[in-house]
Protein backbone atom coordinates (compact mmCIF):
# COMPACT_ATOMS: atom_id res chain seq x y z
CA UNK A 1 0.00 0.00 0.00
CA UNK A 2 1.44 3.42 -0.88
CA UNK A 3 0.40 6.95 0.10
CA UNK A 4 2.17 9.93 -1.51
CA UNK A 5 5.83 9.59 -0.48
CA UNK A 6 5.15 7.01 2.24
CA UNK A 7 5.81 3.32 1.81
CA UNK A 8 4.21 0.67 3.97
CA UNK A 9 5.78 -2.74 4.16
CA UNK A 10 4.22 -5.82 5.65
CA UNK A 11 5.78 -9.10 6.60
CA UNK A 12 5.64 -12.09 8.84
CA UNK A 13 7.60 -11.67 12.04
CA UNK A 14 10.63 -13.96 12.18
CA UNK A 15 10.13 -16.78 14.64
CA UNK A 16 6.43 -16.02 15.08
CA UNK A 17 4.47 -17.57 12.19
CA UNK A 18 1.18 -15.86 11.53
CA UNK A 19 2.19 -12.71 13.39
CA UNK A 20 2.52 -9.83 10.96
CA UNK A 21 3.96 -6.35 11.21
CA UNK A 22 3.56 -3.13 9.26
CA UNK A 23 6.07 -0.30 9.11
CA UNK A 24 5.73 3.18 7.69
CA UNK A 25 8.90 4.11 5.84
CA UNK A 26 9.27 7.77 4.97
CA UNK A 27 12.81 7.98 3.69
CA UNK A 28 16.14 6.37 3.03
CA UNK A 29 18.99 6.50 5.52
CA UNK A 30 22.31 4.99 6.57
CA UNK A 31 22.11 3.15 9.89
CA UNK A 32 25.72 4.10 10.69
CA UNK A 33 25.30 7.85 10.00
CA UNK A 34 22.84 9.49 12.44
CA UNK A 35 24.37 12.96 12.01
CA UNK A 36 23.89 12.73 8.23
CA UNK A 37 27.38 13.85 7.22
CA UNK A 38 27.82 10.94 4.80
CA UNK A 39 30.31 8.86 6.78
CA UNK A 40 30.39 6.56 9.78
CA UNK A 41 32.82 7.85 12.37
CA UNK A 42 33.28 8.93 15.99
CA UNK A 43 31.09 11.99 15.45
CA UNK A 44 28.06 9.73 14.88
CA UNK A 45 28.46 8.04 18.27
CA UNK A 46 28.93 11.46 19.92
CA UNK A 47 25.83 12.76 18.12
CA UNK A 48 23.74 9.85 19.47
CA UNK A 49 25.14 10.28 22.99
CA UNK A 50 24.27 13.99 22.84
CA UNK A 51 20.70 13.13 21.92
CA UNK A 52 20.38 10.49 24.63
CA UNK A 53 21.98 12.33 27.54
CA UNK A 54 22.00 16.06 26.79
CA UNK A 55 18.88 16.45 24.67
CA UNK A 56 20.95 17.90 21.83
CA UNK A 57 19.53 17.66 19.29
CA UNK A 58 16.09 17.80 20.85
CA UNK A 59 14.66 15.47 18.21
CA UNK A 60 16.02 13.20 15.50
CA UNK A 61 14.69 13.44 11.96
CA UNK A 62 15.84 9.87 11.43
CA UNK A 63 15.80 7.80 14.64
CA UNK A 64 16.43 4.60 12.67
CA UNK A 65 19.86 5.90 11.64
CA UNK A 66 20.90 6.14 15.31
CA UNK A 67 19.70 2.59 16.05
CA UNK A 68 23.11 1.05 15.34
CA UNK A 69 22.19 -2.43 16.58
CA UNK A 70 18.68 -2.41 14.99
CA UNK A 71 16.90 -3.49 18.18
CA UNK A 72 14.26 -0.78 17.60
CA UNK A 73 15.26 1.09 20.78
CA UNK A 74 17.48 4.14 21.11
CA UNK A 75 19.70 3.63 24.12
CA UNK A 76 23.34 3.46 25.22
CA UNK A 77 23.84 0.17 23.39
CA UNK A 78 23.60 1.98 20.03
CA UNK A 79 26.64 4.26 20.26
CA UNK A 80 28.54 1.41 21.97
CA UNK A 81 27.73 -0.89 19.04
CA UNK A 82 28.90 1.73 16.55
CA UNK A 83 32.12 2.41 18.47
CA UNK A 84 32.80 -1.33 18.71
CA UNK A 85 32.41 -1.63 14.94
CA UNK A 86 34.59 1.38 14.22
CA UNK A 87 37.45 0.72 16.63
CA UNK A 88 37.64 -2.91 17.76
CA UNK A 89 36.31 -4.92 14.81
CA UNK A 90 32.79 -5.43 16.15
CA UNK A 91 29.82 -6.40 14.04
CA UNK A 92 28.86 -3.95 11.31
CA UNK A 93 25.51 -2.20 11.79
CA UNK A 94 22.66 -4.02 10.02
CA UNK A 95 21.45 -2.89 6.62
CA UNK A 96 21.17 -0.20 5.45
CA UNK A 97 24.73 0.48 6.53
CA UNK A 98 27.43 2.10 4.44
CA UNK A 99 24.90 3.07 1.76
CA UNK A 100 21.52 4.78 1.78
CA UNK A 101 18.60 2.39 1.88
CA UNK A 102 15.31 1.38 3.47
CA UNK A 103 14.89 -0.52 6.74
CA UNK A 104 12.73 -3.59 6.18
CA UNK A 105 13.00 -5.00 9.70
CA UNK A 106 9.93 -4.95 11.95
CA UNK A 107 9.65 -2.06 14.37
CA UNK A 108 8.45 1.44 14.99
CA UNK A 109 11.54 3.58 14.36
CA UNK A 110 11.23 5.40 11.10
CA UNK A 111 13.02 8.07 9.17
CA UNK A 112 11.46 11.33 8.02
CA UNK A 113 14.63 12.28 6.24
CA UNK A 114 18.38 11.91 6.48
CA UNK A 115 20.58 14.79 5.28
CA UNK A 116 23.08 12.38 3.75
CA UNK A 117 20.50 10.44 1.70
CA UNK A 118 18.04 11.41 -1.04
Amino acid sequence: MSRSNEIYVEGEEEGAPGRTWEKNILGTFRRDDPNGDGSADLSDAIFTLGYLFQGKPAALSCPAAADSNDDEELDLSDPIALLSYLFVGGTAPPSPSGVCGIDFTPGSLGCEGSPGCP
